[in-house]
């Protein structure tokens, strides 16, 4: 959230990330604190202020404020002291997904995206895959080889599987312009985009919810899409089709 006391003049900006990278080396310089009841961590200066509750020891929720100015008001720590204190009693009992106690629901983030990059394992020689989050997974060849040579445009040879909130991807599409194409997988709308490191697949999971990313703009709603990279477009419909097919069963 950025605010504002008038165009090109900004006062501050307020982030929240929920599920932040932060184990014990990122946190080892943060101050333990109490906020409402609560333990956090904060880092601090004049200008900026991050406070940390920590769901694990791996990842936190976390709230970063800045000010524009040299001189703000109030420091931003105190700011932020004040909106963690008050958010506590939420913090401390955080929503999870399929709670039912925030709508509309998600429900591309029920899914567990290694179950549908498994779907792409029988493409691979000694086939694993390799998670790298709770939204992402990849599906490669456990076999060791020697490192050949790329074509260009041509990626990995690994399909990787995302869960996404993205704007509408065919404006990826442009006359004249073969790099990017529609094509309907499994009833759903899905475009191809080529790109320097191999083929990207934006599939569109539901095309009714809708999140508005910045209210300022129009036209730049986002959607839940299934992201699928692959090393070249040749085969990546194909692949698409079998990621759908799995994961539209669960």
């Amino acid at each position: 959230m950025r605010m504002h006391q008038g165009e090109f003049k900004s006062t501050w900006t307020f982030y929240l990330e929920v599920g932040a990278a932060y184990d014990a080396s990122a946190r080892k310089n943060d101050a333990p604190e109490k906020l409402g009841g609560m333990d956090v961590f904060v880092s601090e200066d004049e200008r900026r202020c991050e406070i940390s509750k920590p769901i694990d020891d791996q990842y936190a929720v976390q709230v970063r404020a800045s000010a524009s100015s040299d001189t703000p008001a109030k420091p931003a720590c105190q700011v932020l002291r004040q909106y963690v204190t008050e958010l506590a009693p939420v913090w401390q009992d955080m929503p999870k997904h399929g709670s039912g106690r925030t709508k509309p629901e998600l429900t591309l983030v029920k899914l567990d995206p290694c179950a549908a990059a498994a779907a792409t394992l029988d493409m691979f020689e000694e086939g694993y895959l390799e998670t790298s989050g709770p939204m992402a997974c990849t599906a490669r060849s456990g076999k060791v080889t020697a490192p050949q040579k790329r074509d260009k445009g041509v990626g990995r040879p690994e399909v990787s599987v995302l869960w996404s909130m993205n704007t509408d991807p065919s404006k990826l599409v442009r006359a004249g312009d073969d790099a990017a194409r529609e094509i309907t997988v499994e009833g759903r709308k899905a475009v191809l985009s080529k790109g320097s490191f191999g083929c990207t697949t934006y599939i569109v999971w539901d095309d009714q919810i809708r999140v508005d990313q910045d209210n300022r703009v129009d036209d730049d709603d986002l959607t839940q899409q299934i992201r699928v990279q692959t090393a070249t477009c040749d085969n990546a419909e194909e692949v698409a089709k079998k990621i759908l097919a799995k994961v539209a069963k669960r």
